[in-house]
């Protein structure tokens, strides 16, 4: 399966499924899973045989995306990881245990509601912290995607991800 096909049979499915359920945490870890996943995809394309040309070119594709979107691909990265492992220990990466998401608190005045600048628009999403401060999942996981698509226009161009509003 190459890049563009694993996008649009699995990562785009699972994370259209989670954007019309921003507050399923199984579709977050999800979408996030697949999502970091497209690296992998992006890499065989490069039919590298020995072990340190691989490393060395999933490497550079790391640093591509890095360099377009640092937090969220920190974010992705670390609920990837961080649901496989039970959670992550490497301090110097993105600190994630699955559990750790909070729900953003809807718009509105009164009690159990945020006021200007302090909620989500909608229903409640999930949120992770990073670099001291919360990030909305879906908005970092759509963020990864069109890095990727920055990045590799080659493999992903034929995709649309035009319509991923958060």
């Amino acid at each position: 399966m190459v890049p563009s096909e694993y996008i649009e049979t699995v990562v785009l499915p699972t994370l259209l499924d989670y954007l019309r359920a921003p507050n399923d945490r199984r579709l977050a870890y999800l979408s996030a899973i697949s999502a970091y996943h497209v690296m992998d995809y992006v890499m065989r394309t490069a039919s590298l045989a020995a072990r340190p040309a691989r490393d060395a070119e999933y490497n550079r594709i790391q640093d591509e995306i890095i360099a377009l979107c640092p937090d969220a691909f920190n974010i992705v990265e670390g609920i990837c990881n961080g649901t496989k492992h039970c959670g992550r220990d490497d301090p110097k990466k993105a600190q994630f245990t699955p559990g750790d998401e909070t729900l953003s608190r809807p718009f509105g005045f009164g009690p159990g509601f945020a006021g200007f600048g302090e909620g989500t628009f909608g229903p409640q999403r999930i949120l992770v912290e990073h670099n001291g401060r919360q990030h909305v999942v879906d908005e970092a996981v759509v963020q990864f995607l069109r890095a990727c698509q920055n990045a590799f226009p080659t493999h992903l161009a034929g995709i649309d991800l035009s319509g991923l509003h958060v």
